[in-house]
């Protein structure tokens, strides 16, 4: 059976409430994120504003213990 996967979240927001973010700013952004081995898998723009969120993951590189909400 194969290994489970445990992964990390990141969440970043771009442009303002009254102006979207420029190409480059969106592609400097990802950039960034991917440099740092994050992968952006979802992007969202903010309901009542120009902002854009970016959600994005990478696999944890070591075994990290999070608190939970959800019973065990």
């Amino acid at each position: 059976m194969a290994d489970t996967i445990l992964w990390e979240y990141a969440v970043q927001t771009c442009g303002t409430t009254f102006h979207a973010p420029q190409d480059e700013e969106l592609l400097a952004t990802m950039n960034n994120l991917g440099e740092q081995g994050w992968e952006v898998f979802s992007v969202v723009q903010l309901e009542g504003s120009y902002k854009v969120r970016l959600a994005a993951k990478r696999p944890l590189s070591a075994p990290v213990r999070r608190r939970s909400s959800w019973p065990s």
